[in-house]
């Protein structure tokens, strides 16, 4: 994922946005905190520079669910989601045990 800017958003609110720039020259190398705002509704920062092989975490400060899923949002909140899925790509797998 070497200079790529890699989109997400809110799966359950698509108008919450965010990306993530990966480059080898800028950005931090071990871990990044990304807010998700009460107050905004917004990720904050909106875009975050990361150095390959480093650790984006969100933090949700709301009472709301949120899902991120990785690729922009559909145009139309209406629409299939299934069809913008071959653009998405793995972000994190997240594993809940008892």
């Amino acid at each position: 994922m070497k200079d790529m800017t890699i989109p997400y958003h809110d799966h359950m609110s698509h108008n919450l946005v965010g990306s993530i720039v990966v480059s080898p020259d800028h950005g931090e190398e071990h871990l990044t905190l990304i807010n998700i705002s009460e107050e905004h509704r917004t990720f904050e920062p909106a875009e975050v520079m990361v150095k390959p092989g480093a650790i984006v975490r969100w933090e949700n400060s709301t009472n709301e669910k949120i899902r991120i899923t990785s690729g922009n949002p559909p145009s139309d909140s209406h629409n299939d989601h299934s069809k913008n899925e071959e653009d998405e790509k793995t972000l994190i797998t997240l594993e809940v045990r008892p």
